[in-house]
């Protein structure tokens, strides 16, 4: 049995044994500073090298990078770990995959000199808290040099190092091969749709005749909006409430919801199978059908279908078109969703059976995304459960 106080995880592959030793990060690993770039030193176009500014720059995917650097500079290399130090993010890193790239002043460069920087970028995140904290501590929040340098850190032999890394590459290559399966059918899905609302792809009948040609209306004459209101000092009966931050960014998922007794304000009430979009950016985009009866926000329109199927109506949503009508000023400067805009613009459509066939079929790939997905959540879950019991 291991004692509690031994240097040894719970979790280890059995040809190691004996306690883990602790360090300081700077006995293993060198900080390579960033540097501030000018305007005239980067640019949007691609170019050679990549300039990464902040977290919200790390991606190790080139089609990602909004950044080029046009000068010589500090360089972040292949394998380093990408280190936030400045800013609302401190703390926040990234395993580099790229050969490299340049980083300026809110990030830090962590290097090995012996050990392995993969483990490294699985433990540091435990940290994140610690950094936080250490950061606010500061009259300029922020790290310095010394504040990494100094962190103590239990490590394995190399040798162990090197096992546990490769099995957690393995597990990260798993995920990233059923990330790049789900973008895939997403981009399938996409290119199906667009031949979809174009009729360029048409369905048939189940006696295999064709279907009417579609025909086009106003979206008003084809969807209505919900204005049932909700009153918490009227209506007794308690509902389950959705605002604006509970919808999902293009996923169609439902992040919570409130209790509506906590509400004061006046909500819309919906009913199961309307479909529920975000009026006010940055919630454009940020929808859901409803499975239940509820509440939501006088922001989120409560769309009816009238002359069409729901669920077909659902798809109907996600498409470029419906996206790109609802982004506009209104006469403001924050873009919204305005209805009665939008209810004049003309929009073709199937008879309802067409309808119905559309949306089974759309639906079907939803589904099969969605399987990915969850399976994509369970590997997740199995590294998390990993990574707690691998170290010290």
């Amino acid at each position: 049995m291991v004692r509690e106080n031994r240097l040894e995880p719970k979790l280890r592959f059995p040809e190691f044994n004996g306690e883990w030793q602790n360090i300081k990060l700077k006995d293993s690993y060198t900080l390579i500073s960033g540097q501030h770039l000018g305007p005239d030193e980067y640019s949007q176009e691609e170019n050679k090298t990549p300039y990464f500014t902040g977290p919200s720059d790390f991606t190790n995917k080139t089609d990602e990078i909004s950044k080029w650097s046009l000068v010589n500079g500090k360089l972040a290399q292949k394998h380093d770990v990408l280190f936030t130090v400045k800013g609302s993010g401190v703390g926040s890193l990234m395993y580099l995959n790229l050969e490299s790239v340049m980083i300026g002043r809110q990030l830090m460069a962590i290097r090995s000199r012996i050990s392995s920087t993969k483990l490294l970028s699985h433990f540091l995140p435990k940290k994140r808290e610690y950094f936080e904290k250490l950061a606010s501590g500061n009259m300029i929040p922020g790290l310095s040099r010394e504040d990494i340098l100094s962190l103590n850190l239990s490590l394995p032999t190399s040798p162990e190092q090197q096992k546990i890394a490769s099995f957690l590459t393995s597990v990260d290559s798993k995920i990233e091969k059923l990330e790049k399966k789900r973008e895939l059918m997403a981009e399938y899905k996409r290119g199906v749709m667009q031949k979809i609302f174009s009729q360029e792809i048409r369905f048939k009948g189940e006696d295999g005749k064709e279907y009417p040609e579609w025909v086009e209306l106003p979206l008003g004459d084809l969807v209505i909006i919900s204005k049932e209101k909700y009153n918490p000092l009227r209506d007794k009966e308690i509902y389950k409430c959705i605002e604006l931050e509970n919808l999902s960014q293009e996923t169609g998922k439902l992040l919570g919801y409130f209790n509506s007794s906590q509400q004061q304000s006046i909500k819309n009430k919906f009913n199961k199978g309307d479909i529920l979009y975000g009026k006010l950016r940055p919630y454009l985009k940020k929808y859901y059908k409803a499975d239940f009866d509820g509440v939501c926000s006088s922001e989120i329109l409560v769309l009816k279908g009238k002359k069409l199927d729901n669920n077909f109506l659902y798809q109907l949503i996600k498409t470029f078109k419906f996206n790109s009508i609802a982004n506009v000023s209104s006469g403001s400067k924050m873009p919204r969703a305005d209805w009665e805009y939008m209810k004049e613009i003309l929009f073709k459509y199937p008879s309802i059976l067409e309808q119905q066939k559309i949306a089974n079929f759309l639906s079907g790939i939803d589904k099969k995304i969605e399987l990915v997905e969850q399976e994509t959540e369970q590997v997740k879950e199995f590294k998390r459960g990993l990574l707690q019991q691998m170290f010290v």
